[in-house]
């Protein structure tokens, strides 16, 4: 009589495998996005830099 047929265990363990490497390519995607925009709105533009530089000059009275 013979076994009923199971599954491959380790074709099974390569599919995880590779579905495994695709979340942690997403979630590093994902995190490296994630820091850039938020690096993008906690750094000031070139421009609010120089205004602010040239209210410090003008307050100190140093000339730029």
């Amino acid at each position: 009589m013979r076994e009923p047929r199971r599954y491959s265990t380790s074709v099974l363990k390569d599919i995880l495998g590779l579905l495994g490497i695709a979340v942690f390519i997403v979630l590093v995607i994902s995190l490296a996005a994630g820091v850039t925009w938020l690096v993008v709105q906690v750094s000031p533009s070139p421009a609010k830099k120089k205004a602010k530089a040239a209210k410090a000059d003008a307050a100190t009275g140093s000339p730029s």
